[in-house]
């Protein structure tokens, strides 16, 4: 009796799928020189991003940025991760660019990116990060 139900829950959860095929003929795929995003028309290639880990110390403030390894595979997400970090060292640098005397203590970025999850489908990065103000009027430590 359970192989009766095991074929008809089976038979019941097979049939829609089949009932979705596609039959029709697929359209031939235009050349690849003839397809241009409207874009891209006229705009150069970008130049491919390299991710290098960051350490600078200076005796205003101290910045310390690294990058999990092979993103540059990843060229969209490389520049994004570039840019995320490159925000956040703008605005630490503001902070001591604004400064009229030496702080008591070095302003700090740590800024540290981490690979959760790599499968052919998807690439996952987590950021994670502190920075230290000594003057900003808000908590000691944040996260970022």
């Amino acid at each position: 009796m359970s192989r009766i139900r095991t074929w008809t829950v089976l038979s019941l959860l097979i049939l829609p799928l089949a009932a979705c095929r596609d039959d029709s003929a697929p359209a031939p795929a235009a050349p690849a020189e003839d397809v241009v995003a409207p874009d891209a028309a006229g705009a150069a290639p970008a130049a491919p991003v390299r991710l290098e880990d960051v350490i600078e110390r200076d005796p205003r403030y101290m910045v310390g940025i690294s990058y999990p390894p092979g993103m540059e595979a990843y060229p969209g997400l490389a520049a994004a991760l570039q840019a995320y970090a490159q925000q956040a060292r703008e605005e630490l640098m503001q902070a001591v660019e604004a400064l009229d005397a030496p702080p008591a203590a070095p302003y700090d970025l740590s800024l540290g990116f981490r690979l959760l999850m790599q499968s052919p489908q998807l690439v996952a990065v987590a950021a994670d990060g502190s920075w230290w103000r000594a003057s900003c009027g808000c908590p000691g430590a944040a996260r970022c």
